[in-house]
């Protein structure tokens, strides 16, 4: 959405609306801003828990006069933004799931003491005991099983937080988070996440099934359109989308386990 679109969504959407926009997008223009920091504190701390305090000034302003936002740690910042401009300028990039860890950790940088890493044992138990303030604020990787009780348990605004800035490698992760929308009766993380993250075979086999209009419109190009053969046999990557795109209708329907020897025959 542009601005206008925004400040519109704010005075005239309904408070479901509203909270998808932020679970999906959050708003980022400076009159949507300024607009939601004089708006329901649900929505700001929901805005500010998934992207963290990333405000405009006059928004910022706004909020800590609400006392919706405490006085920026000059010393934190200061700190933070030399290390993640270090790592930018001179980081290890050989590694680049580590360079990644470390420029998250500097754009996270806090001098308080944070949760310490758990184990996949604690991380369960934490479930098991219901103990919703350590599910939430817990900022690693979720292991093992925990990671599929994550899925599938914590509350919502979690979920899609961690969706934001972590891919679901995993295939049982991808379908744990198709059966917790199932269980509920909805298809909002399902589209979130699908419609812009490529899918394992088992999931695109259930999606072509039970979201054809996700499967066709957005999959598809996704899951095949950046293929390293299919590129160079059509000269360039937006040439094989291009094709790719022109045979949408012979791929929807066709089975998943197929779909190599149909990609096969576009010329």
């Amino acid at each position: 959405m542009n601005e206008e679109q925004e400040l519109y969504l704010l005075k005239n959407g309904t408070p479901y609306a509203k909270r998808q926009y932020i679970l999906w997008y959050g708003f980022t223009s400076p009159k949507g801003q300024i607009e939601l920091a004089q708006s329901d504190v649900e929505l700001i701390h929901l805005q500010g828990y998934i992207y963290g305090d990333v405000w405009n000034k006059e928004a910022m302003e706004i909020l800590r006069q609400r006392g919706l936002l405490p006085s920026e740690n000059e010393e934190d910042t200061k700190v933070a933004f030399l290390g993640w401009l270090s790592t930018a300028l001179v980081g290890e990039r050989k590694n680049e799931a580590e360079y990644g860890e470390l420029q998250d950790y500097w754009l996270n940088y806090s001098s308080e003491d944070p949760m310490p890493h758990a184990s996949e044992e604690e991380q369960i138990s934490w479930f098991n005991q219901r103990d919703i303030h350590k599910i939430v604020s817990y900022e690693y990787n979720w292991r093992g099983q925990a990671l599929i009780r994550f899925i599938k348990e914590a509350p919502e605004e979690v979920v899609y937080k961690y969706l934001h800035y972590n891919l679901l490698k995993r295939e049982d992760a991808q379908l744990a988070l198709i059966e917790r929308d199932e269980a509920n009766d909805e298809n909002e993380l399902i589209w979130f996440y699908f419609h812009q993250n490529r899918a394992c075979l088992a999931v695109q086999e259930k999606l072509q099934k039970s979201e054809p209009w996700l499967w066709s419109n957005y999959m598809i190009v996704l899951n095949y359109g950046w293929d390293n053969i299919y590129e160079r046999r059509a000269r360039s990557l937006r040439n094989w989308q291009d094709k790719l795109e022109a045979n949408i209708y012979r791929l929807a329907n066709c089975p998943v386990e197929h779909i190599p020897y149909v990609l096969d025959t576009i010329k």
